[in-house]
């Protein structure tokens, strides 16, 4: 049996397992791009078919300030977990 830790997890962002993932709430979640160039707000399509669901991004953010913005926006969540998160996304 494979555990969750020893699962490998997809670099596809819109997999409903992308390894980029940071924060999820319900229907919606952030994701840092598989360059770490930005913060994708994503919201969750599909209804479980043969291809599961699949996520699809909203908006793309470098700053934290816009992302908590339109978190807020969209989910009506506060975005306390987003504090945590630099200023703006690193970029290599």
């Amino acid at each position: 049996m494979t555990s969750i830790a020893e699962k490998d997890l997809s670099t596809h962002e819109a997999a409903d397992d992308y390894e980029g993932v940071i924060h999820r709430r319900g229907q919606w979640r952030v994701a840092v791009c598989r360059h770490d160039l930005q913060w994708l707000l994503q919201r969750r399509s599909g209804d479980g078919s043969m291809a599961g669901p699949r996520w699809r991004s909203v908006a793309f953010c470098r700053t934290r300030a816009a992302l908590v913005r339109l978190w807020q926006a969209e989910t009506g969540d506060e975005g306390k977990a987003l504090a945590s998160l630099p200023d703006s996304i690193n970029i290599r």
